[in-house]
């Protein structure tokens, strides 16, 4: 390896060379690079592009150049000493990186002078960069993003290229390339292309960041905790954005038909069979008939072409959303839609043009088969058993969002026909579903033919569509609606924070899948997402069957469901069931679901399962009190909510948040904070008894009222919780 550092050197003192400069430049592997301060103790490290040149637009600069904001950070003059071969350059707010050149370590130090990151090789190929550093022997990792596997990152290797895992705990639908260690520091990887994360899984006590970018651009953050290192990611990539107080919950949203029309009974095609359904105005009656008040209901079959095939049916499609819309509005409920990420939505309604649409050339076994084509091919992303994915066709339409024409239509004819007949929020799912350009995704590629190619320059558009139309909809959506606006969304890259909600995808509802959603709330947290929700207590049956609940008369396009017994001409009507769990069991688990979910930012219940309501009176009567818990919590949600938008750290907080002393804290992954005054330990198995660890400080139960002080290094005990309890400790004193 050969290591040259390049100063211009402005004065000399004794036998040290002092230079002010406001970048050391350096080679290392063959390459140039650079290290430059933005200030706040936000270190830069990047190689040069293949025309020898410095790129300053990275992910962060492209995703606020898209949204019309200053570009981030503040270049400082750096004071550069020169000795014996090592290189130390102190930025202005007194940290400092160290450049040793033989062996090669970079290391980054807080203005107090602790070493909190080294970076020890810097690697360069057509495939792309590499960083790698050192792990000490008890060092803990935290970040990449969401992850439904673990929180702790030690001893695992980690793919970050969001897909549709659908059960699958060691996929994801969310990506951050930001991780930080129990050692302090935070690093950053400013690109949008896929890459792999090793702690320490192939070399021990070493980490490993591949990424698929082929020139470096690389933060580092010189601070001791992960929450300095969490607000320095926000300060780049862009602050939350405020949740609607409505948008909290109790959300409703169910999949077709139900909530499609607005009162009664009706039934529809679900691939084979016609399922039931009930109109918004019956399941809203049966939610408070329990005592439950929903704030939001997400009604999915009104996403569809509100335009259609000819005026008739824009002024009654339009109609009958506007008549729902209305009536929800009038009991102080919001309604949303569900849509698919970057899809038109219309392609009837006026002024729409062809080229609005992405268009693309498609390569197949190496030769361009069809070329300049406006529905882009479908591929594989995700775990081939997703019932949701199966029969969606050969391709989807989506929006060029790089065309400015195409975005004021969307923005201004199709939303302002949803916003006109009182739509205020969108679900928008399959975020993770955009096809990189040029990757090849079994024999076939993608060749994009934007609008303006500026936009997605030397990004990965698999990760930055999503991240881009997201967060600019949100924003401009927001501007227009009378109750503001807000986006539930579902996977995509960097920078997401700035959609008031993610969602964690789909989990089974079995009890082997609620950590599934704890894990995915606190990884996201500890990586600048705040605001991650979930399908309380699951989303689909783990083997799935359909019951017979009525019949329909396709000739008088009635469902009947108060007999299941079929008449001459007519034809079952089903509603979906699980195979492998009861009805107790299911009600057991949705209970332990609901319960941490209240401890939460948002209350959603959603998918192919059993409503609260449908359950027996004990569950239900435990259900109102989970649902009145929520909204007592609102005025200390609301104060976390801000604390997220202006610093990133979240309300659901992985213990190391809160306690980055306490090295026990960052083993702990069954338990989180909710703000800084409340530990949460549910209970995720089908038991009523569990072990809890209570860090340092004076702790009271609030089920027992006891108080307990925990010296340094913390303490275990065991609980016991019944099926409608969930230990949870008021921090009285740290």
């Amino acid at each position: 390896m050969s290591h040259t550092v390049l100063l211009e050197v402005c004065a000399v003192v004794g036998w040290m060379a002092v230079a002010a400069s406001t970048d050391v430049v350096f080679e290392t592997e063959g390459t140039k690079c650079r290290l430059v301060n933005e200030g706040n103790a936000i270190w830069r490290v990047q190689s040069t592009t293949s025309t020898g040149a410095f790129e300053e637009t990275g992910a962060v600069q492209a995703l606020a150049r898209w949204m019309g904001e200053p570009m981030p950070g503040t270049r400082g003059e750096l004071s550069v000493t020169d000795e014996n071969g090592v290189t130390v350059a102190t930025a202005p707010d007194g940290t400092k990186a160290e450049l040793r050149h033989n062996p090669f370590t970079l290391a980054f130090f807080t203005a107090d002078g602790a070493c909190v990151q080294r970076l020890t090789r810097l690697a360069f190929a057509e495939k792309g960069t590499t960083v790698e550093g050192p792990l000490a022997a008890d060092e803990h990792v935290l970040g990449l993003g969401e992850r439904l596997d673990a929180l702790d990152k030690r001893g695992s290797r980690n793919v970050l290229c969001t897909s549709d895992g659908y059960n699958n705990s060691s996929r994801t639908y969310l990506t951050v390339p930001l991780f930080f260690t129990s050692a302090g520091g935070g690093v950053f990887a400013n690109g949008f292309e896929s890459a792999v994360a090793d702690f320490g899984k192939t070399v021990a006590n070493r980490w490993r960041f591949e990424q698929e970018r082929r020139t470096l651009d690389l933060y580092v953050f010189a601070v001791k905790t992960p929450a300095e290192a969490i607000r320095r990611y926000v300060d780049l990539a862009g602050h939350p954005t405020m949740p609607e107080k409505w948008s909290e919950g109790p959300v409703v949203c169910r999949y077709s038909p139900e909530l499609s029309v607005l009162e009664g009974v009706t039934s529809r095609k679900v691939r084979d069979r016609r399922c039931v359904g009930y109109g918004v105005k019956d399941v809203l009656a049966k939610y408070r008939a329990d005592g439950v008040n929903p704030t939001a209901f997400i009604c999915e079959p009104w996403g569809n072409d509100i335009f259609g095939d000819s005026p008739e049916f824009h002024a009654n499609k339009a109609a009958k959303t506007k008549a729902a819309a209305d009536y929800l509005d009038g009991e102080g409920i919001r309604m949303m839609i569900w849509m698919a990420c970057g899809h038109p939505l219309s392609m009837k309604a006026p002024g729409f043009k062809p080229e609005f649409l992405v268009h693309a050339d498609i390569e197949r076994d190496g030769t361009i088969a069809e070329r300049n084509v406006e529905r882009v091919p479908e591929v594989w992303m995700g775990d081939k058993e997703n019932p949701d994915v199966g029969n969606r066709g050969k391709g989807r339409f989506i929006l060029d969002i790089t065309n400015p024409e195409a975005w004021q239509w969307y923005l201004d004819v199709v939303w302002g026909e949803w916003l006109r007949c009182g739509v205020v929020g969108a679900k928008i799912d399959f975020c993770e579903e955009f096809p990189d350009d040029g990757r090849l995704y079994g024999k076939t590629r993608i060749h994009y033919r934007w609008h303006n190619p500026e936009v997605f320059k030397g990004a990965s558009v698999h990760h930055a569509y999503p991240t881009f139309f997201v967060a600019k909809l949100q924003r401009e959506l927001a501007k227009r609606s009378r109750h503001g606006f807000s986006v539930l969304a579902r996977g995509g890259g960097l920078g997401l924070q700035r959609c008031p909600w993610m969602w964690a995808g789909d989990q089974h509802r079995v009890f082997e899948k609620l950590d599934d959603q704890v894990f995915a709330i606190l990884n996201s947290g500890v990586s600048g997402v705040p605001f991650m929700t979930y399908d309380a207590a699951g989303y689909q049956y783990s083997g799935l069957v359909f019951e017979p609940c009525g019949v329909y008369n396709p000739k008088t396009d009635v469902t009947d469901v108060s007999r299941t017994e079929l008449r001459a001409g007519e034809e079952p009507v089903f509603r979906r069931a699980s195979k492998n769990t009861s009805i107790e069991e299911e009600a057991r688990i949705f209970l332990r679901g609901l319960e941490y979910t209240t401890w939460s930012g948002c209350l959603q219940t959603h998918g192919f399962v059993r409503h609260p309501y449908e359950f027996d009176a004990a569950t239900r009567k435990t259900h109102k009190r989970y649902a009145d818990l929520f909204a007592q919590l609102a005025d200390y949600r609301r104060t976390l909510f801000d604390e997220a938008c202006r610093t990133g750290l979240p309300p659901v907080r992985a213990l190391a948040l809160e306690f980055p002393k306490e090295a026990t804290a960052w083993t702990i992954e069954d338990e989180y904070m909710f703000g800084s005054k409340y530990l949460v330990a549910p209970i995720l198995k089908d038991v009523s008894a569990r072990s809890v660890y209570l860090p340092e400080g004076t702790w009271k139960d609030l089920r027992s009222g006891d108080v307990r002080t925990v010296s340094a290094g913390g303490t275990r005990f065991n609980v016991v919780a019944e099926i409608d309890e969930i230990p949870v400790f008021e921090c009285l004193k740290k």
